[in-house]
């Protein structure tokens, strides 16, 4: 029951910051373009995210701005390729945790779309 309560408390995303990614590549692309714009750098990554999504809530762009800071600290060699399977199952190992319980959601399908997973 206390996990339940902290789980809910620490969500940063709203419903509709989370309609945004649900099921929509054009949201990971755009992900992708700051993660690689940004080269990690927290200012840089924010910038795009605020560009790309400027109704999304600053505080659920930050779940997504740490992210993609904790991909370049815990897998940059494995991540040359962001849309490589290598890059999912670092960032999965090292950084998801944190990111759903920013997020607010438990569900993989509640999470946007794994890079890996987009259409050419």
């Amino acid at each position: 029951m206390l996990a339940i309560a902290l789980r809910e408390s620490t969500s940063s995303c709203t419903d509709a910051d989370k309609s945004m990614w649900i099921g929509k590549e054009e949201f990971t692309r755009g992900y992708l373009s700051a993660a690689q714009f940004s080269g990690g750098l927290k200012v840089l990554a924010r910038d795009k995210f605020r560009e790309k999504f400027p109704e999304m809530t600053a505080t659920c762009r930050e779940c997504h701005v740490n992210i993609i800071a904790c991909g370049v600290k815990k897998c940059l060699g494995k991540c040359s390729k962001p849309t490589s399977e290598a890059c999912n199952t670092c960032i999965n190992e090292h950084c998801m945790q944190e990111y759903k319980l920013c997020l607010g959601v438990e569900s993989e399908t509640d999470l946007p779309i794994p890079p890996y997973k987009l259409n050419p």
